[in-house]
């Protein structure tokens, strides 16, 4: 009957100290921070409430298992000071749970010269000494060095012993899983209650749960450096990616990526305005349905060519052209081309990468280049020559009429053929001064000049040979003009008269008996700037398309009996003052010169 009571007391220890572990297991489940496990850990071993012990001390293995490393330490510095601690504990009557609160709990555990130190300590794993074999072989080690308190007789790690300072201490390893995670060290240095076998049977089940709490919160750890790894990363990459697709939108040239069955899987901002489509009507069309063609054959056939040999194709100066082939909307450039084999990661074929150069102006340029060094060396020419004729000509044409005056007997086919001589020497002279006129380099005084008043005294001075053609001249001035008469241009007045007469003249030349000669006059805006636009219409001989470039090239003439220089001289007087020329010609409105000149 007496053991009864004893026994009473004994369960009821038991459950407070399961009751115990089931709190602190509680709180260290509820949060995933390192040092707040281990202050949790530390906490509950030292407090009144909780197992009672005098001091905590916990050391972890570092990542390459060589060494524990001192982590943190809970417990007065001298005995006054545990005194204190005891005495506030019991005055306050907190439960264990409300002890273990995040803010009680940071005022119990806040740095003390005891948690300093031992932050200095690391004790080798292979040692073999008794911390190190607590950890290494997972079992608990109590030790009592009472009785023989000698450094050098014992296998305690020194630098243990140096900082505990007492004889009487329990080494818990903290094991999860059977791997070791460090060790937890504890005494009763002030008031020097004995450690026993529950004691340490309690401890070793609270070092296994802070075990598994501890690698929850490495894992978790890692995790969240992982996890800020691969955000850094996928930052870099989304940096990296749009820095690239900057690239790509801003190359100057046009860039896209057929796959396999041609459909266009990405392009830059150039190829869409290439097209003239937006972006996302681009994407998903295969690009065999937008006619695309290479010097007028399909670019299926062509790709198709890239893919199966798998070798990269360059075209150099090629008609690039898309749009329906048969129809008004076909649009053509000259481009140098490049299809690239377009890989995957892995290495497989996945498309072709098009890069187009649009080159239609460095062409042209270059042409434009060309026929001007052409020009010039035959301007020289045609100068030169023009002067070595010119004198005899005079000469011939000069004794002609003076013999044409004294033979007035000729009758018949002399007089017939000494007239035929007199009237090709006129002809060979206008032939003569047109071309001088052409190839000469007159400075132009430039000057304000009403063109309107300007294209009625050119129609004046034309209008004799109108009327002798049967064609009639029509004036239009005006439309929008605000002042009927008043269009002010800078320029050469005696050029210009030479450039309208030449367009007039041809324009006669081009009607038929009773027919009409149109000019208009308005003025048009463009980006701010006004621009004089004056239109010469006739509706006589219609000229082909493909002459409307070469018809004011030097020597090229529509006209049996043309020099084929009038024009020349008319488009370059015309560029002279900054203004432009150009030709329409269909059968419904008749052919139609253009002259744009810059407003003063």
């Amino acid at each position: 009957m007496v053991e009864l009571p004893h026994k009473i007391q004994e369960y009821e220890a038991t459950v407070r100290r399961f009751n115990i572990l089931y709190q602190i297991s509680r709180s260290m489940s509820s949060t995933l921070d390192l040092n707040e496990i281990l202050r949790i850990i530390l906490a509950s071993v030292t407090y009144g409430n909780g197992f009672g012990f005098n001091r905590a001390f916990l050391f972890l293995v570092d990542e390459q298992w060589k060494n524990l490393v001192g982590k943190m330490a809970v417990g007065p510095d001298n005995a006054e000071e545990a005194g204190k601690i005891w005495q506030e504990i019991r005055e306050k009557h907190l439960s264990l749970e409300e002890f273990l609160s995040p803010k009680r709990l940071g005022e119990a555990t806040s740095t003390s010269k005891l948690d300093e130190e031992i932050k200095k300590i690391k004790i080798p794993v292979n040692s073999g000494k008794s911390v190190s074999r607590s950890f290494m072989e997972c079992c608990p080690i109590n030790l009592d060095l009472e009785q023989s308190y000698d450094k050098d007789s014992i296998e305690v790690e020194e630098e243990i012993l140096n900082f505990i300072g007492y004889p009487r201490f329990c080494i818990i390893p903290l094991v999860s899983f059977t791997r070791p995670m460090g060790v937890l060290i504890i005494d009763n240095k002030y008031n020097h209650r004995e450690i026993d076998s529950k004691d340490v049977d309690f401890l070793y089940m609270l070092g296994q749960q802070a075990a598994i709490a501890i690698e929850n919160a490495h894992t978790y750890e890692d995790l969240r450096k992982s996890i800020e790894t691969l955000e850094r990363v996928n930052r870099e990459i989304s940096s990296l990616k749009e820095y690239n697709e900057n690239i790509v939108e801003n190359v100057p040239i046009s860039l896209c990526v057929v796959n396999h069955d041609c459909v266009i899987t990405g392009c830059n901002k150039n190829f869409c305005k290439m097209l003239g489509l937006s972006k996302k009507s681009v994407l998903g069309l295969n690009i065999t349905n937008l006619g695309v063609r290479i010097n007028g054959h399909s670019i299926k056939r062509i790709l198709r060519k890239v893919l199966k040999r798998k070798r990269n194709k360059s075209f150099t100066e090629v008609f690039l052209s898309w749009g329906d082939e048969k129809s008004d909307k076909k649009e053509e450039l000259i481009c140098n081309l490049q299809l690239a084999i377009f890989k995957d990661p892995r290495g497989k074929v996945d498309g072709v990468i098009i890069a187009i150069d649009d080159v239609t102006q460095t062409v042209k340029l270059e042409r434009l280049l060309e026929d001007a060094r052409r020009l010039a060396h035959l301007g020289e020419l045609a100068a030169s020559v023009a002067h070595e004729i010119r004198n005899p000509l005079v000469s011939i044409g000069g004794y002609a009429r003076r013999l044409r005056k004294k033979c007035g007997g000729l009758r018949g086919r002399d007089l017939e053929s000494l007239d035929i001589i007199i009237e090709e020497v006129e002809r060979l002279e206008n032939i003569v001064r047109d071309t001088l006129d052409f190839v000469s380099k007159k400075s132009a005084v430039f000057s304000k000049i009403n063109l309107c008043k300007l294209l009625k005294q050119c129609i004046d001075l034309i209008g004799a040979f109108a009327s002798k053609s049967g064609v009639t001249i029509n004036f239009v001035s005006g439309y929008g003009l605000g002042r009927k008469e008043e269009v002010i241009i800078n320029g050469s007045g005696d050029n210009l008269k030479q450039a309208f007469i030449n367009l007039l003249k041809n324009s006669v030349e081009a009607s038929y008996v009773g027919e009409e000669v149109n000019i208009e006059l308005d003025v048009s805006e463009e980006n701010g700037k006004k621009w004089a636009m004056v239109s010469i219409n006739n509706k006589g001989d219609i000229i082909a398309e493909s002459d409307f470039h070469r018809i004011f090239l030097p020597f090229y003439s529509t006209k049996k009996d043309g020099t084929g220089l009038g024009l020349s001289v008319t488009k370059r007087i015309i560029e002279q003052h900054s203004g432009e020329i150009e030709v329409k010609s269909d059968r419904k409105t008749g052919t139609t010169f253009v002259v744009k000149l810059p407003v003063f």
